[in-house]
């Protein structure tokens, strides 16, 4: 799990090849200032598409499930992208 942002843009990503499991990165940002309302941006690896509006990331850890929620979410707190992945 690799959480990162100041790109002005959140996105979800997972990778099969870069570690002997899949990893999963969120990157989000901007909570303030957004840059564009739509992004082209595409990665092999992406999840979806970005969203640059303004948003923030969350994770969510269900220990009985043995799950993790990686979320992007808008300025009104709703969540607009989401992969879980599990770790047991």
């Amino acid at each position: 799990m690799f959480v990162s942002g100041d790109r002005h843009t959140s996105f979800l990503y997972r990778s099969e090849t870069a570690l002997p499991y899949p990893a999963y990165e969120l990157t989000a940002s901007s909570m303030n200032v957004s840059f564009a309302e739509t992004s082209d941006e595409m990665d092999p690896t992406q999840i979806g598409e970005g969203f640059p509006p303004e948003n923030y990331g969350a994770i969510g850890i269900d220990w009985a499930q043995g799950e993790v929620a990686l979320e992007i979410k808008n300025a009104a707190g709703e969540t607009v992208r989401q992969t879980k992945a599990k770790f047991r």
